[in-house]
């Protein structure tokens, strides 16, 4: 299994502004606790994991190279809140 990494600026700043952690999401992540794994329209290099987070949908870009999966951000989602949660 590849390493999670992600920036610790980032991280305090999402669970300062979002109320989202990073150390719980790749948790889920590494117990297989998310929906979907999808392309990032906009950024050809990127996917996203899509998981339940507080009972809204969560969308985490990431980069990934040989050994580590990288996390970019994390966000909350209404548009992917209408695709999974119909």
């Amino acid at each position: 299994m590849k390493l999670f990494a992600f920036d610790s600026e980032k991280k305090e700043k999402l669970l300062k502004e979002r109320n989202i952690d990073l150390e719980v999401i790749v948790s889920m992540i590494e117990s297989w606790d998310f929906i979907d794994i999808r392309k990032v329209p906009s950024r050809t290099d990127q996917n996203m994991f899509v998981l339940l987070y507080d009972w809204y949908i969560c969308c985490v870009p990431f980069v990934e190279d040989s050994t580590k999966i990288f996390l970019k951000t994390a966000y909350f989602s209404r548009k992917m809140m209408k695709i999974y949660l119909k």
